[in-house]
């Protein structure tokens, strides 16, 4: 599977997680406006900070995943 897929499968789960509790009349009550700009930032650095730490591992060792 592609990173994009990967990527749009994240955002499509958050988005289903999200928007009965703070996109539709939930406890929150956001626009989508302030949602995007408060948690939907959040949900995008998750996968780039992991991804770097990937990339970084994979540097050191020679490849993701293998022992040192």
């Amino acid at each position: 599977m592609g990173l994009g897929v990967l990527m749009g499968l994240w955002l499509l789960i958050c988005a289903l997680i999200d928007a009965p509790s703070m996109l539709f009349g939930g406890p929150m009550q956001m626009t989508a406006l302030q949602h995007g700009a408060d948690i939907g930032l959040t949900y995008v650095a998750i996968p780039v900070v992991t991804w770097g730490l990937g990339v970084a591992r994979a540097g050191v060792t020679g490849s993701p995943g293998e022992p040192r």
